[in-house]
């Protein structure tokens, strides 16, 4: 929808009233996905002992944020982590 309303070239206002969209609600979704896609920062890491599967056959990664230890098997998606790194990064800042 974001997508639309830059092709069209005109105003989020404008792309609301013209397809009857509440502002508001939209508004709200854009400053979302904005916050979303804030770049990550890098954290460092130490790598010990060789990258094995686990006995189910996955491989994976264990890393630490904020020092809260978190397992991520192979197949999560970028998305997924990402949420979890900014949730335990927010959830220290408090």
């Amino acid at each position: 929808m974001f997508r639309a309303q830059e092709a069209e070239g005109i105003s989020l206002w404008a792309f609301c009233q013209r397809h009857g969209l509440s502002y508001a609600r939209v508004r709200f979704w854009q400053q979302r996905r904005s916050r979303e896609q804030q770049p990550l920062s890098l954290v460092p890491v130490r790598v010990s002992g060789a990258a094995l599967p686990d006995e189910s056959g996955a491989g994976g990664l264990e890393m630490e944020v904020s020092g809260v230890r978190v397992q991520v098997r192979e197949g999560a998606s970028q998305e997924l982590i990402s949420r979890v790194v900014r949730a335990l990064k927010e959830s220290t800042a408090c």
